[in-house]
């Protein structure tokens, strides 16, 4: 008998095959490369989502415009598999659009950018993500805060016309200037006070930042809308060491009703790593 899940589940994959896995530069910081399932093939993605029973795909995209909206509905209908996120980091590391630029064209490019995600975003419902976009400190970190605020209010406008959700990532020390973990995002998040800008959690990240990963979640429930789970050597999740278990448990008791979906290297392979993905995460949620 097929087990119906309160929480969903999915996979990054990206639109355009970016190159080789590893670790590349992102302005002075350094940023992780092809965390992602079947990337540049999207037929195929949808296919094997279908096939090992993925309630949703996220999809990875510097330029919505580079994608064909009808393909992806297309794709969505004929594989009755969702888009749960749509994640925006293509756009910092391949055009170099952030909001902390001291450069005012840029941040405006970039919140013209973030504005066609949510367009994009509003055809499926998904959650449209911001991490890398953020940015780096120039100068001194209130000001690029206070570019990176000014940038979101105005997304976050949008995004409240188009009925959607924006999702701040916290990224680790090593490979960000911003937020780092869940309660560095809840207390900006709690001072922004933005309607539709909420809070997106990586395991990956949690595992090196979070302290009290599990009293961070309880204190944040209210803003977080959206999960990864990826190991803690980026791999699928029973790869590495993270505690899986536990963090189901505690996203049963906050109550969560989201995606879990995997930001994962594709190895040994995408097909592998997604099948690994999928056993492992069903067997925490049939604990609970």
């Amino acid at each position: 008998m097929e087990v119906t899940y309160l929480i969903k589940t999915s996979f990054m994959t990206s639109y355009l095959n970016q190159g080789q896995s590893g670790i590349g530069l992102f302005g002075s910081l350094k940023v992780e490369k092809d965390l992602s399932l079947f990337s540049g093939d999207l037929e195929k993605a949808f296919f094997m989502a279908k096939e090992l029973r993925f309630d949703g795909i996220e999809i990875s995209v510097a330029d919505p415009e580079e994608i064909s909206l009808s393909k992806v509905k297309n794709l969505v209908n004929k594989y009755q598999v969702g888009i749960s996120a749509v994640a925006t980091g293509g756009a910092a590391v391949r055009d170099g659009l952030t909001f902390s630029s001291s450069d005012k064209s840029i941040r405006q490019l970039a919140i013209q950018r973030i504005k066609k995600h949510i367009d994009f975003a509003s055809h499926f419902k998904a959650v449209v993500i911001i991490g890398l976009m953020k940015g780096w400190v120039i100068g001194n970190y209130s000001q690029s805060e206070n570019y990176i605020t000014e940038c979101l209010k105005e997304c976050n406008k949008y995004a409240k016309e188009k009925n959607i959700d924006i999702a701040l990532e916290p990224i680790n020390r090593f490979q960000e200037d911003f937020f780092h973990s869940i309660l560095d995002c809840k207390k900006y998040l709690d001072k922004v006070r933005l309607s539709n800008v909420k809070m997106m959690i990586d395991t990956f990240h949690m595992n090196i930042e979070d302290e009290d990963m599990w009293g961070n979640m309880r204190q944040a429930r209210d803003y977080i809308i959206h999960v990864h789970y990826s190991d803690s050597n980026r791999l699928a999740p029973g790869m590495g060491h993270f505690d899986f278990i536990k963090m189901t448990e505690v996203l049963e008791e906050i109550d969560y009703k989201g995606y879990i979906s995997a930001e994962i290297l594709p190895v040994p392979d995408s097909y592998t790593a997604a099948k690994q993905t999928i056993d492992s995460i069903r067997s925490y949620l049939t604990q609970y």
